[in-house]
């Protein structure tokens, strides 16, 4: 990528929803999140992946309690939360921030996924150049957008490591 090898390696945050990550939060997960960060080199070019467990549970089990009124209003607070925490990592760390799609892999949850990706792809734009969408979404699906595109299923919970030929395609110059 940009003239040299570059290798991707997995930085584990488990369990982070991206509500966790509001100001004032005090969650193990947040607390995982911000040591994993630290354990960075400033400077480093970093792929955020960051929504899968939102999209499964949070936004639907938020909205239900009637904590917003609509999936709208829950996609959009967390994806606020997500791009000022970017943000300002971006700033302090000069982390070179690229944003990964949620993964559309659990049919359950793909009309959700979409949903999330548009709203998170849009707050992403409008925060560019500080940070970058990996724009490879629609190649996760089916040409019809109902499926999971052949070739990229693993276990029915996680994307085959395949798929990470559409993530180094979708690299910015």
């Amino acid at each position: 990528w940009r003239g040299q090898p570059r290798v991707l390696a997995p930085v584990l945050v488990t369990g982070l929803k991206l509500w966790h990550l509001r100001d004032g939060a005090d969650f193990f997960p947040k607390a995982n999140f911000e040591a994993a960060a630290a354990s960075l080199p400033d400077g480093a070019d970093v792929v955020f992946a960051f929504g899968e467990i939102d999209c499964r549970e949070g936004l639907l089990l938020a909205v239900e309690r009637a904590r917003y009124r609509d999936l709208a209003q829950a996609i959009d607070t967390v994806v606020d939360i997500y791009i000022r925490t970017l943000r300002r990592l971006a700033a302090r760390r000069r982390f070179n921030i690229l944003v990964h799609p949620v993964p559309p892999v659990l049919p359950e949850t793909r009309a959700v996924v979409k949903q999330f990706n548009a709203a998170l792809r849009r707050a992403v734009e409008r925060a560019s150049p500080v940070l970058a969408w990996l724009d490879f979404f629609e190649q996760l699906l089916t040409p019809a957008g109902d499926a999971l595109a052949d070739g990229l299923a693993l276990d029915g919970t996680h994307l085959n490591p395949q798929y990470v030929r559409l993530l180094e395609a979708a690299l910015p110059a």
